[in-house]
């Protein structure tokens, strides 16, 4: 196993516990969180087969599961399996979910089978450059089912909010412009974190798929790590949050902000 590889596994597995606390306290996380699933649900076939991959520790996997939805869950990390693991015994979710422990880079290793729907929220997938991507998304279409879709949330290069650091003296402002990408601390260990722009992550899809449906998250609201700016300026984040939707009314500017929500069909 490659040091790259071994630090996405470490880091995550520490900070599995901390998601879950967030999830927990933070009405921000939850926010963005709700923004995902509303997007979701209108791209979701009833009962949809769904494989989510970099899942965490299974938050949105049981989220969907409880709604009726059939998932396989995957991830890297072994403590946010151990996570999923627990959840499925503790509120009896066998029917319903299933984990694994796996790369996004080796879904070629899943049993064979069709999907409705692959799903990855939350820059799993910042993890890869440009060039692992394109490997990934080339396993896509081979467990898709005709009519299958992909939703993924990812990272862009352009996050207003973290350009506005530079009036503060903060070097790393403008780190996501970065073409070979930056060294993410995950718990002390360094993970290497690309940003994909909305229009570059198309380009590599447009060979299989077609019908991208591009949204924002946090374009003007505050990005994920200012948990509890919405109980601090509750005003303030209201408005922004109005501004953030009526962003995704504009074209232009579509796949900028903290994530990005990019959904796709098979052609």
């Amino acid at each position: 196993m490659n040091k790259s590889k071994q630090n996405i596994e470490n880091g995550f597995s520490k900070i599995s516990s901390h998601y879950e606390q967030l999830d927990k306290t933070s009405s921000l996380i939850n926010w963005m969180r709700k923004r995902v699933r509303k997007h979701l649900y209108k791209e979701l076939k009833p009962a949809a087969k769904i494989l989510e991959i970099n899942c965490g520790s299974g938050i949105d996997a049981v989220y969907f599961a409880k709604k009726g939805y059939n998932i396989h869950a995957t991830d890297i990390a072994p403590g946010m399996i151990d996570f999923v693991t627990s959840k499925i015994k503790s509120e009896s979710l066998k029917k319903n979910l299933s984990c694994q422990r796996l790369s996004f880079n080796e879904l070629n290793k899943l049993n064979p089978q069709k999907y409705n729907h692959i799903f990855s929220n939350f820059g799993g997938l910042n993890c890869s450059s440009e060039e692992e991507l394109q490997e990934v998304f080339g396993l896509f279409k081979q467990l898709l089912s005709p009519n299958g879709k992909i939703t993924l949330v990812l990272m862009p290069k352009i996050c207003i909010w973290e350009f506005l650091k530079i009036f503060k003296g903060n070097k790393t402002a403008f780190r996501r412009l970065k073409k070979d990408g930056v060294f993410a601390n995950i718990e002390g260990e360094q993970v290497h974190t690309f940003y994909h722009s909305a229009k570059s992550t198309k380009k590599l899809l447009l060979k299989d798929f077609k019908n991208f449906k591009v949204e924002n998250i946090c374009f003007l609201a505050p990005t994920g790590n200012h948990v509890d700016f919405p109980e601090k300026y509750p005003v303030l984040f209201n408005t922004l949050s109005l501004f953030d939707k009526i962003s995704n009314k504009i074209s232009f500017f579509r796949g900028y902000g903290d994530y990005y929500i990019l959904t796709a069909s098979v052609k």
